[in-house]
């Protein structure tokens, strides 16, 4: 049952986060659809790159040495999470300060990866991870082809219930 959930909790939180935290750059940036084209773009290379980490790291190291590769980058997570809590998500005031004359779509880009890229990053990875590792414990590919389902049940509940159930009860700021 663990193991179910943290497959399903982070390709959950993926989607969830890309909405939000595109939806909350939106007026600070012009409200423009290249904002949400970049900020999205920007979630799914990041995406991308989580997979190829899982992927090489499968490839590269020990497999006694992976869940210990994979912890640091956790806890590196953890305290950027942590940082963004203590001084708030994205603040809009230090937004104008930090990026006057620079162009509107690398002040966003270098905004998310100030912000949120780490955690999402760690989030991304985690499911590959798990399920790789899961592979390799036991002889049922039917069992790991399950928690793909599941990871992609996850998502989809997070795009879904983002416009259909959060959206509707919760204002900005309490999703975030």
């Amino acid at each position: 049952m663990l193991l179910r959930s943290v497959i399903f909790l982070p390709a959950f939180l993926l989607f969830q986060m890309q909405l939000i935290v595109a939806k909350h750059l939106l007026p600070w940036f012009g409200g423009t659809p290249a904002v949400w084209t970049t900020s999205q773009m920007f979630f799914q290379v990041l995406l991308l790159r989580g997979y190829a980490y899982a992927h090489r790291l499968g490839k590269v190291s020990r497999v006694s040495m992976q869940p210990r590769i994979h912890v640091a980058l956790l806890l590196s997570s953890s305290v950027a999470v942590l940082a963004l809590l203590l001084w708030g998500p994205i603040a809009g005031a230090r937004l104008d300060e930090a990026h006057q004359g620079q162009q509107p779509r690398l002040a966003l880009l270098t905004t998310l990866a100030a912000t949120v890229a780490v955690p999402f990053f760690a989030l991304s990875t985690t499911g590959p991870l798990l399920q790789r590792w899961q592979s390799h414990q036991q002889a049922s590919v039917q069992k790991t082809h399950r928690l793909y389902g599941l990871s992609n049940a996850g998502s989809l509940l997070g795009l879904g219930s983002s416009p259909l159930g959060f959206k509707r009860w919760l204002h900005l700021a309490n999703q975030a």
